[in-house]
């Protein structure tokens, strides 16, 4: 037993999943065994601990009492962080005013250039979000799009 696992005033079981992030990469070492370097962080709750754990997928399972339910979580996290670094790379149509866009199902990704740096708009059939500020690159302003329209 490693970290927490092996504390007795630490509750083992029966903890909840609040959240899951992604890192980008493997920068942050699991609050519960204090071992695994994690890139996915489930952030678990426990009604008798103070605080939140931030915890790989194995030590998650195991706190929640489904491993298959931590590993499903992270799974679509894997997948969502592939079908944004997709967005971004993908061919965008340039428009008449030179922005760049992306149509697709109903939504349409715009991202244009604003004194020198980089907003987008993403609009569907009931709404339109503009983004909240200007990026420094296109790629980030796309990245933002991407998660305005997967609600990341």
């Amino acid at each position: 037993m490693h970290g927490k696992w092996s504390k007795a005033d630490v509750p083992h079981a029966s903890w909840t999943c609040d959240d899951i992030e992604d890192l980008g990469e493997p920068s942050e070492v699991c609050e519960m065994c204090e071992k695994t370097e994690i890139r996915f962080v489930h952030i678990m709750s426990h009604p008798d601990y103070p605080e939140t754990l931030r915890c790989g997928c194995v030590c998650a399972g195991h706190m929640e009492g489904s491993l298959s339910r931590a590993k499903a979580r992270e799974a679509d996290m894997r997948k969502r962080a592939a079908r944004r670094k997709r967005f971004a790379s993908r061919k965008w149509k340039t428009s008449q005013k030179g922005n760049h866009y992306w149509k697709h199902g109903g939504r349409l990704a715009i991202v244009y250039r604003k004194h020198g740096r980089f907003g987008f708009r993403v609009e569907n059939e009931r709404r339109t979000v503009w983004g909240p500020q200007l990026y420094p690159t296109e790629i980030e302003a796309k990245l933002a799009a991407f998660d305005a329209i997967d609600g990341g």
